[in-house]
Protein backbone atom coordinates (compact mmCIF):
# COMPACT_ATOMS: atom_id res chain seq x y z
CA UNK A 1 0.00 0.00 0.00
CA UNK A 2 0.96 3.12 -1.00
CA UNK A 3 1.69 5.47 2.24
CA UNK A 4 3.97 8.32 1.27
CA UNK A 5 5.71 9.88 -2.30
CA UNK A 6 7.89 12.62 -3.39
CA UNK A 7 9.18 13.95 -6.19
CA UNK A 8 11.04 16.50 -8.23
CA UNK A 9 10.12 16.82 -11.77
CA UNK A 10 13.69 17.33 -13.04
CA UNK A 11 12.42 19.59 -15.97
CA UNK A 12 11.55 23.26 -13.84
CA UNK A 13 13.96 23.94 -10.91
CA UNK A 14 12.99 24.29 -7.35
CA UNK A 15 9.34 22.65 -7.97
CA UNK A 16 8.71 19.87 -6.08
CA UNK A 17 5.84 17.99 -4.12
CA UNK A 18 5.65 15.77 -1.74
CA UNK A 19 2.18 13.92 -0.55
CA UNK A 20 0.83 11.42 1.86
CA UNK A 21 -1.52 9.06 1.09
CA UNK A 22 -4.24 7.17 3.17
CA UNK A 23 -5.84 4.24 1.73
CA UNK A 24 -4.33 4.87 -1.64
CA UNK A 25 -5.55 8.30 -1.80
CA UNK A 26 -4.01 11.41 -1.03
CA UNK A 27 -4.48 12.73 2.49
CA UNK A 28 -4.22 16.62 2.09
CA UNK A 29 -5.49 18.75 -0.72
CA UNK A 30 -7.80 17.09 -2.76
CA UNK A 31 -11.10 15.07 -2.88
CA UNK A 32 -12.51 11.96 -4.53
CA UNK A 33 -16.59 10.81 -4.66
CA UNK A 34 -17.94 7.63 -3.88
CA UNK A 35 -16.35 5.73 -6.59
CA UNK A 36 -12.95 6.88 -5.90
CA UNK A 37 -12.61 9.52 -8.57
CA UNK A 38 -10.57 13.12 -7.57
CA UNK A 39 -12.90 15.55 -7.90
CA UNK A 40 -10.65 18.34 -6.98
CA UNK A 41 -6.86 18.71 -6.75
CA UNK A 42 -4.38 21.62 -7.38
CA UNK A 43 -7.14 24.06 -8.06
CA UNK A 44 -8.91 21.98 -10.49
CA UNK A 45 -12.12 20.49 -10.23
CA UNK A 46 -12.98 17.19 -12.12
CA UNK A 47 -17.06 15.89 -12.84
CA UNK A 48 -17.76 12.30 -14.14
CA UNK A 49 -20.46 10.87 -15.24
CA UNK A 50 -22.72 7.82 -14.24
CA UNK A 51 -20.28 5.04 -15.58
CA UNK A 52 -17.05 7.44 -14.44
CA UNK A 53 -16.00 8.50 -16.98
CA UNK A 54 -14.71 12.12 -17.08
CA UNK A 55 -16.86 14.68 -18.64
CA UNK A 56 -15.78 18.16 -17.31
CA UNK A 57 -12.56 19.88 -15.49
CA UNK A 58 -12.37 23.41 -14.91
CA UNK A 59 -10.17 25.82 -12.80
CA UNK A 60 -12.01 29.12 -11.59
CA UNK A 61 -11.11 31.75 -14.63
CA UNK A 62 -8.59 29.88 -15.99
CA UNK A 63 -9.75 27.19 -18.78
CA UNK A 64 -12.72 24.82 -19.10
CA UNK A 65 -12.51 21.84 -21.05
CA UNK A 66 -15.60 19.15 -21.16
CA UNK A 67 -15.19 15.55 -23.04
CA UNK A 68 -18.20 13.68 -24.44
CA UNK A 69 -17.74 9.94 -25.22
CA UNK A 70 -19.53 7.48 -28.06
CA UNK A 71 -21.55 4.43 -26.79
CA UNK A 72 -18.92 2.12 -26.14
CA UNK A 73 -17.32 4.61 -23.58
CA UNK A 74 -14.21 6.13 -25.73
CA UNK A 75 -13.56 9.74 -26.39
CA UNK A 76 -15.11 11.24 -28.89
CA UNK A 77 -15.20 14.87 -28.40
CA UNK A 78 -13.18 17.11 -26.53
CA UNK A 79 -14.05 21.39 -25.94
CA UNK A 80 -11.89 23.54 -24.07
CA UNK A 81 -11.72 27.11 -23.56
CA UNK A 82 -9.30 29.66 -21.56
CA UNK A 83 -10.48 33.19 -19.98
CA UNK A 84 -8.26 35.73 -21.36
CA UNK A 85 -7.95 38.08 -18.20
CA UNK A 86 -7.32 41.29 -20.39
CA UNK A 87 -10.60 41.17 -22.12
CA UNK A 88 -12.38 39.87 -18.73
CA UNK A 89 -14.29 37.14 -20.88
CA UNK A 90 -13.69 33.33 -22.16
CA UNK A 91 -12.24 32.80 -25.59
CA UNK A 92 -14.23 30.78 -28.03
CA UNK A 93 -14.35 27.45 -27.34
CA UNK A 94 -11.58 24.74 -29.35
CA UNK A 95 -13.21 21.38 -29.97
CA UNK A 96 -11.58 18.37 -31.00
CA UNK A 97 -13.25 14.65 -32.37
CA UNK A 98 -11.89 11.70 -32.52
CA UNK A 99 -12.46 9.04 -35.49
CA UNK A 100 -12.45 5.33 -34.09
CA UNK A 101 -12.12 2.83 -36.74
CA UNK A 102 -14.26 -0.15 -35.37
CA UNK A 103 -12.07 -2.66 -37.78
CA UNK A 104 -8.74 -1.28 -36.56
CA UNK A 105 -9.79 -0.89 -33.22
CA UNK A 106 -8.26 2.10 -32.17
CA UNK A 107 -8.77 5.94 -32.56
CA UNK A 108 -6.99 7.33 -35.98
CA UNK A 109 -6.81 10.49 -36.03
CA UNK A 110 -8.07 13.93 -34.40
CA UNK A 111 -10.18 16.54 -36.25
CA UNK A 112 -10.66 19.72 -34.96
CA UNK A 113 -13.68 21.77 -35.67
CA UNK A 114 -12.37 23.43 -38.86
CA UNK A 115 -11.52 20.18 -39.95
CA UNK A 116 -7.68 19.99 -39.93
CA UNK A 117 -6.35 16.88 -38.70
CA UNK A 118 -4.01 16.82 -35.33
CA UNK A 119 -2.60 14.13 -34.39
CA UNK A 120 -3.05 10.99 -37.34
CA UNK A 121 -2.38 7.88 -36.18
CA UNK A 122 -4.09 5.98 -39.42
CA UNK A 123 -0.70 5.74 -40.67
CA UNK A 124 1.15 3.58 -37.35
CA UNK A 125 -2.56 2.20 -36.92
CA UNK A 126 -2.27 0.34 -40.45
CA UNK A 127 1.34 -0.83 -40.74
CA UNK A 128 0.91 -2.42 -36.79
CA UNK A 129 -2.23 -4.45 -38.52
CA UNK A 130 -0.40 -5.42 -41.41
CA UNK A 131 2.79 -6.50 -39.01
CA UNK A 132 4.68 -3.69 -41.21
CA UNK A 133 6.05 -1.89 -37.68
CA UNK A 134 6.31 -3.46 -34.83
CA UNK A 135 4.03 -1.41 -32.50
CA UNK A 136 5.73 -0.62 -29.17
Amino acid sequence: MLTERQSTLWTEEGWGFQDTYVNNRRAEGWTYDNDGNTTYAAQINYQYDSASRMIKTDRNEAYEMTIAHDGAGREAKRSQRKWDGEEEEWEAWETNYFVFSSVMGRTLTEVSQTGSTGRCRWFAAIAAETGLVNEK
